[in-house]
């Protein structure tokens, strides 16, 4: 029942995802109208981290208590879902860090105009 829910919200958060980028790229819609399915349903979440929050939180804690129940080659795969998953917060937390939803007035918490993460650095750096 774990791993049944587990697979319903990374599917939905994929579908998600996956309309995002088509509405965007495939069907050419600006930004402000790309906003996937739960997007048109609850506009507010168009623009809002929280969606993609929820569904991260919900996946690293399903690999967490899903854990034991992989042995082998399966358990390996599983430690690097893990892994990924432990990364995607930790570039998280320095998002809202630097465009935090919640600064001071509305502001970004260290007054940051655009979002970072390690991997933007990089590549920006290259």
């Amino acid at each position: 029942m774990k791993l049944t829910v587990l697979t319903v919200v990374v599917a939905a958060c994929l579908t998600e995802r996956l309309a995002q980028v088509s509405q965007r790229y495939l069907l050419g819609f600006p930004d402000a109208y790309a906003r996937g399915v739960f997007g048109y349903v609850f506009p507010w979440l168009a623009n809002s981290p929280w969606l993609d929050r929820f569904c991260a939180l919900v996946m690293l804690i399903g690999l967490v208590v899903l854990r034991s129940a992989f042995t082998g080659r399966g358990r390996r795969w599983w430690t690097a879902a893990l892994v990924v998953q432990l990364w995607h917060h930790f570039e998280y937390l320095l998002v809202f860090i630097g465009t935090g939803p919640n600064g001071p007035g509305g502001t970004p918490l260290l007054h940051n105009a655009a979002a970072f993460a390690l991997m933007m650095i990089a590549v920006r750096n290259r």
